[in-house]
């Protein structure tokens, strides 16, 4: 954990303004839209003109991880870098796709940072403190939800489950004692990981070359829909099997923002630092004491 990336189940979602540290694994971006009653950012922008590609951010604001000035779509028009393959963009600029989208929010500007320096740490350590007042918070009861094949996983996450289902179908979350999650904070083993994790989805998923920055905010109101329909009320969750899908393409899509298929995805040491996962897939939380800490 963009878009309309916020699923508001009964259960789950706060109207609270932690999106961007919340939902960074799900892709999140501005403010506006994470407010109900939004409409769907691509309906919004159906009839609006396309802008032509812009000149690269200045060394300031490439420097912060912010290459283009602007990615998402507003009232002047749909900027082209917006609906493009990410790939197309990255060939025309040359430049690392997380910094390309880094307008979107510092789940992308951060991450090109620490791909530059080659540094996980200051990636993951953004988050924690955030992590730490929502899994160590009253409201952070246990919530079963339920997949198709019959696995089960457990969440405390009230705020944005779905970044427990991100970490989880993803295959990101590991036992507790695992050696991979300490191992995940050296950046070339990160590198190695994050490769054998993209040629799978490259394997399974057709559009993963044509895959856009749009293509998020499609997939996020397809799984807002699917959420919102399948919420039981009996305190367990189906997840359909086109959100689990719809995850593994927000993945694909940090793979190819890697250009040429090169580099770490920031997402996969994140989720090993954020949690690991019990035996019966309760997912532990290290904020919560229930792993061990990663990070310094």
């Amino acid at each position: 954990m963009a878009l309309l990336f916020f699923i508001f189940l009964g259960f789950s979602l706060a109207e609270s303004d932690e999106a961007d540290l919340g939902c960074h694994l799900l892709q999140t971006s501005s403010e506006a839209r994470r407010k109900k009653g939004n409409q769907n950012l691509t309906t919004l922008t159906t009839n609006w003109p396309v802008t032509p590609l812009q000149p690269l951010a200045g060394p300031a604001s490439r420097n912060a991880g912010i290459c283009l000035s602007q990615i998402e779509p507003d009232a002047k028009g749909v900027p082209e870098a917006w609906t493009r393959p990410i790939e197309e963009i990255i060939q025309h600029y040359g430049e690392d796709g997380w910094c390309l989208l880094g307008s979107m929010g510092s789940w992308a500007s951060n991450c090109s940072i620490s791909r530059k320096s080659r540094d996980i740490i200051p990636y993951i350590q953004q988050y924690e403190g955030d992590l730490a007042d929502r899994m160590n918070s009253d409201k952070a009861s246990a919530v079963t939800l339920t997949f198709s094949d019959g696995r089960t996983l457990r969440t405390r996450d009230h705020h944005y489950p779905l970044d427990d289902v991100y970490c989880f179908v993803n295959g990101w979350y590991t036992a507790p004692d695992h050696p991979e999650r300490q191992a995940l904070m050296n950046f070339s083993y990160l590198e190695e990981v994050s490769d054998k994790a993209c040629s799978h989805l490259e394997k399974i998923l057709p559009e993963y070359h044509s895959l856009s920055a749009s293509k998020l905010s499609v997939e996020s109101t397809i799984d807002e829909a699917a959420l919102e329909i399948a919420e039981a009320t009996s305190g367990r969750l189906q997840i359909p099997d086109s959100v689990v899908r719809g995850l593994m393409v927000h993945a694909a899509v940090k793979c190819v923002m890697r250009g040429g298929g090169r580099g770490a995805v920031c997402d996969i040491a994140n989720c090993a630092a954020r949690a690991c996962l019990d035996d019966a897939n309760h997912v532990l939380y290290t904020q919560r004491g229930e792993c061990k800490k990663v990070t310094p």
